[in-house]
């Protein structure tokens, strides 16, 4: 009996906990339908098709290596979180946001370059050139949205999910918003999507790292992004997180 209530009250914890997550990416992920459908609007199948090839790019030599980075967050957490070790914990969560930072300058790198390697590999110039200029428009988005997912990692440890949902369902129509005035009533055009992409992920960063640093439920673990000790220990650090990158290795054949 007490086996059967304990397994109850576990479930139901990793439903309280889980549920929230995954609204908040599916919220997430209806972002991006946004940003196609406004995309294919503005400029047809011309435009659509380069633009996609830059956000293809991104994602998966940018967001999906960062996302799997951040699975290290989950572990180190979660271990720190049990053990009670407090400064473990704040460690965790301070070499994340350097590494999101690091590993996505080659992905920024070849964005930067995008134009001119198309052309190399035969493609036409307007296709090149339309592909290079969305590309700019997205060069943040794989820094931020990994910071932004080694955060959403570091909070599950402090069993916290529901604030993630709010600020997701807050930013979607947003979003939505500024990616039909940019597009529709702008000079930007169909880049105007891509600037809005820019502007989510970094108020969706943002706005994670605000509630860290001002939520009561982690005031005692967080005191502010110490750059000394984001800077160390990478070694440890990049012996678990590399492995998480590997691991989510379907992206580079999507």
């Amino acid at each position: 009996m007490e086996q059967e209530l304990s397994f109850g009250s576990e479930s139901r914890s990793i439903i309280r906990i889980a549920l929230p997550l995954a609204l908040a990416n599916l919220v997430d992920r209806s972002s991006v339908w946004v940003t196609w459908v406004t995309v294919g609007q503005a400029g047809g199948a011309a435009v659509l098709g380069p633009a996609s090839l830059a956000s293809t790019v991104n994602n998966v030599l940018g967001t999906s290596v960062n996302i799997g980075l951040s699975l290290a967050v989950s572990t180190l957490s979660a271990q720190a979180s049990g053990a009670g070790d407090k400064r473990a914990l704040n460690l965790s969560l301070q070499r994340a946001l350097p590494v999101s930072a690091a590993f996505s300058l080659p992905v920024v790198m070849l964005l930067l370059t995008l134009g001119p390697l198309l052309r190399l590999l035969g493609r036409p110039p307007e296709f090149a050139d339309t592909a290079a200029e969305y590309a700019m428009s997205i060069l943040p988005v794989a820094a931020l949205t990994g910071a932004q997912r080694s955060m959403m990692a570091w909070l599950a440890a402090f069993q916290i999910s529901r604030p993630l949902l709010y600020i997701n369902l807050i930013l979607w129509p947003m979003h939505a918003a500024l990616t039909y005035i940019l597009v529709f009533h702008s000079s930007l055009g169909y880049l105007g999507a891509g600037v809005a992409t820019s502007v989510h992920a970094l108020a969706r960063a943002g706005a994670t790292y605000g509630f860290i640093c001002t939520s009561h439920q982690t005031s005692a673990v967080w005191k502010g992004f110490e750059p000394l000790a984001a800077l160390s220990g990478w070694g440890g650090y990049l012996a678990l997180a590399l492995p998480g990158v590997l691991m989510l290795s379907e992206f580079w054949v999507s």
